[in-house]
């Protein structure tokens, strides 16, 4: 998937851990099951790593629809608040478009753009907004270029897309990469 892209683009000198394989959630209330959510594997992962770094965070749609906008953005605060009491800084990609056959679109769209909004307003130099990657005709949809075939997840050009606009933010905060 694209945080492996992510390493090959930026070079050994960033560390690419991807927590949310094979599914997360954002919260801690999790209404369908035992998925850790990210709040939980990032306070775990932070303390395991030397003092200093970056992280780098996608939320996906696993949360939308079942917490509230409030807990999405606690979620997100605890998460910065975590890296940041180990010296680290959180940076954040928007929650990608999905595309209209999935028939969560509707559903779902209202929440996600209000959540990326106060993401981008709130980190305005730590997101990567991912819409203007893997929605390039602005439908509010993830293109089919981009759509691994189930309307939710991003295929190889996709993923490299996403990679490359991580690796834009990361060399763009001065982030060390070797």
């Amino acid at each position: 998937g694209w945080p492996d892209r992510l390493a090959r683009l930026t070079g050994p000198g960033l560390a690419v851990v991807n927590l949310a394989s094979p599914g997360s959630w954002l919260c801690t209330e999790n209404p369908v099951g035992p998925i850790p959510s990210l709040v939980s594997q990032v306070s775990t992962a932070v303390t395991k790593e030397a003092e200093g770094g970056y992280l780098l965070v996608l939320g996906g749609r696993n949360d939308l629809t079942h917490v509230t906008d409030t807990q999405l953005r606690q979620a997100v605060t605890d998460i910065a608040a975590a890296a940041a009491a180990h010296g680290m800084v959180a940076a954040f990609v928007t929650v990608l478009p999905v595309n209209d056959r999935t028939g969560y679109r509707a559903l779902t769209e209202p929440q996600r753009r209000r959540f990326n909004s106060w993401l981008q307003a709130t980190f305005p130099h730590l997101v990567v907004s991912a819409d203007p990657v893997v929605d390039r005709d602005r439908d509010g949809q993830l293109d089919r270029a981009f759509d691994a075939g189930d309307g939710f997840h991003l295929n190889e050009a996709g993923s490299d897309a996403l990679a490359a606009a991580a690796a834009d933010l990361v060399r763009a905060n001065g982030w060390p990469l070797g």
